[in-house]
């Protein structure tokens, strides 16, 4: 058996995709929504990772880093995969060991990254 804990957030942004041949290579924004998962043995405490915890990483090195701003001023190509692979890194490097990652870009389109 396998347990997971998963935290959604929400953020805001605009981009262009300038090697996108369609209507993404203007700019336009999206309301995105995150969701990340931790996976693990239930510790003696009774959690896999204390949700607050989480919030509080997810927060600080991802959410606010890309709310409300140009994401190509962050990613040379903002699609949403590498939108995803920079949030999964970002995370990695805070000694989180994240489980999966999804990123949707609309109510009905999602990259999803797992270990």
């Amino acid at each position: 058996m396998e347990t997971s804990v998963t935290c959604l957030f929400r953020f805001e942004s605009a981009h262009q995709l300038p090697m996108h041949p369609g209507k993404c290579k203007n700019l336009h924004g999206h309301g995105y929504k995150l969701e990340v998962s931790v996976s693990g043995k239930i510790g003696e405490d009774g959690m896999i990772v204390d949700f607050a915890d989480l919030e509080q990483v997810v927060e600080r090195e991802v959410i606010t880093r890309y709310d409300h701003k140009l994401l190509n001023d962050i990613i040379p190509n903002p699609t949403a995969e590498l939108i995803a692979l920079d949030a999964w890194e970002l995370l990695s490097n805070t000694g989180i060991e994240i489980s999966r990652l999804r990123l949707f870009e609309t109510p009905d389109c999602y990259v999803e990254i797992t270990k």
